[in-house]
């Protein structure tokens, strides 16, 4: 009797450990291409940013023409209008989207939520920090990490009244549907604009180009970091305010809720090959890729332009 207890509960620990195991693979197919866009264009900062930095930039460029180049490359590509005002902001979506749909599989969104809240506090600090040593604009207060951290975390603690309070199994996908459409349409009118009695209605969003600033902007206007995190103030660095992006971010989870509530498997598994698999990890680990790729990247560079004769110090 006892041997065919142990049996029983040793087949239900495997059949839970194959199933933990088990990946949606084009949720984390399709979270790698943004991420390694977003690598590839903090890439062409970097760049830039160590050029800046560079004592003997004059010698360098007749030196290595080639290299010189490259900076301006990276720095037009970096600074294009187009790019910053529409490719920046779609591939953004796109994950934050993404990250939608992965929340509405994940069985702790709380856990989920506060790491990413701590993440985000400790990337504020270090580019903080790094701002002041490198005497930049690069401080982030209301990033991609923020923005994911909050949501998330909101999205738990509706999740938490729904099960606890209203005694339901689940959150409906009509909830966070309605939640983000109302977010993501007031987002857009406000920041595009949209018209009453022929006159354009939008907000003035004032940017913040540099990082000293964010130490004066509450004695300019004390509402001045809720602008920030509701999309009315803000930095062209790495700022995705709550509208319109919370919205993007809850509609990506409604569209997960009708996609994979059921199964939680991919829908099209016979399309996966092994090739894409190194893609599929760099997917499944893109907090991590996010946290520490360009700390690389400057080692990096900093120290191939070294070794090419770039001073810095």
């Amino acid at each position: 009797m006892e041997t065919i207890q142990e049996n029983k509960k040793l087949k239900q620990e495997l059949t839970g450990n194959l199933l933990k195991k088990e990946r949606i693979w084009e949720i984390d197919f399709l979270r790698s291409i943004p991420i390694i866009i977003v690598v590839l264009y903090h890439a062409c900062f970097d760049v830039y940013l160590l050029k800046t930095m560079m004592i003997n930039l004059s010698d360098f460029a007749i030196n290595h023409p080639n290299a010189n180049s490259f900076f301006l490359f990276c720095e037009n590509l970096f600074f294009n209008p187009l790019i910053l005002s529409v490719f920046v902001p779609m591939f953004g979506g796109i994950f934050l989207f993404i990250c939608g749909v992965s929340s509405s599989l994940s069985s702790n969104n709380l856990k989920r939520g506060l790491l990413l809240d701590l993440a985000a506090i400790v990337f504020s600090i270090a580019t903080y920090v790094a701002s002041i040593i490198l005497k930049s604009d690069d401080f982030i207060f209301f990033g991609i990490l923020h923005q994911m951290g909050f949501s998330i975390t909101i999205y738990a603690l509706i999740e938490i009244f729904v099960r606890k309070v209203m005694k339901k199994k689940d959150v409906s996908f009509i909830t966070p549907l309605i939640i983000g459409v109302i977010l993501t349409t007031i987002g857009i009118m406000y920041t595009v604009g949209f018209k009453i009695n022929n006159h354009l209605n939008k907000w003035p969003i004032e940017y913040i180009n540099d990082s000293y600033k964010f130490n004066d902007v509450l004695k300019d206007d004390p509402y001045a970091y809720l602008k920030i995190i509701l999309g009315m103030k803000g930095s062209i660095n790495d700022w995705w305010p709550i509208l319109p992006y919370t919205g993007i971010i809850y509609i990506g989870i409604a569209i997960g809720k009708l996609l994979y509530a059921k199964n939680k498997k991919s829908l099209v598994p016979k399309l996966y090959f092994k090739g894409l698999k190194p893609l599929c990890f760099l997917g499944r680990h893109t907090i991590w890729v996010y946290l520490i790729h360009q700390p690389v990247i400057i080692i990096v560079l900093f120290i191939i332009l070294s070794c090419m004769g770039g001073k810095f110090f």
